[in-house]
């Protein structure tokens, strides 16, 4: 996050007036035009709107859904460092998107009476201008595989562990409840036996 935030600082300018130019472009119904801004711009989140008194007036658009029972709320908490500039546009400083977790800016513009909030993965912006590589097809599959790597090792301790406390068992059933003057040697072999036999999953699960 401290190395993304470091880029946008440094390259805060040309940013802004690459979201400049990317909002002049939009379609300016930004709501019927979500759609195709999403299918666009991939480092668009979400959009809605509010009124000049800052009420929520549209769902909250995101990629994958719409979230309308936030209509009417009041969102002039977010709007209290609002300083649109001469084009009618307001970049915040980069933050945490709460629902994703993701680095983020959020873009206002006015647009009569009403104004749009665009949240916008800071990220995926940094990889479109080029500013970065990021390979986020890479970082998915990625974690899968660490997923389920950590899910097979999960697996094999418990194994491991089931294992050694069986051998243990044995010993304790052998040594001390059962112990008797008479020392048959196949015993020993037996409770040894036992263990390996008892790691063969694990050893299958190796191979």
């Amino acid at each position: 996050m401290k190395e993304i935030i470091n880029i946008y600082k440094n390259n805060k300018i040309t940013i802004e007036n690459y979201i400049h130019t990317l909002i002049s472009s939009m379609p300016k119904d930004f709501i019927k035009s979500a759609d195709k801004i999403f299918k666009k711009y991939n480092f668009v989140q979400l959009i809605y709107e509010v009124d000049k008194n800052y009420k929520q007036t549209s769902p909250i658009i995101c990629r994958q859904d719409k979230k309308s029972e936030s209509i009417g709320d009041d969102k002039s908490h977010y709007f209290l460092k609002l300083k649109l500039d001469n084009k009618n546009i307001f970049v915040s400083n980069p933050y945490i998107h709460y629902p994703t977790g993701k680095a983020s800016v959020s873009v206002v513009t006015a647009n009569n009476d009403k104004y749009t909030v665009f949240d916008i993965d800071l990220i995926m912006l940094l990889e479109h201008l080029k500013m970065i590589e990021h390979n986020s097809t890479y970082d998915y599959y990625k974690k899968i595989i660490y997923s389920i790597g950590s899910t097979f090792l999960s697996i094999i301790s418990i194994t491991l562990g089931l294992a050694i406390f069986d051998l243990a068992k044995q010993i304790f059933e052998h040594e001390v409840l059962f112990h008797t003057f008479q020392h048959p040697e196949y015993k020993e072999y037996k409770i040894l036996g036992k263990f390996l036999i008892s790691l063969l999953p694990l050893s299958y699960g190796n191979l």
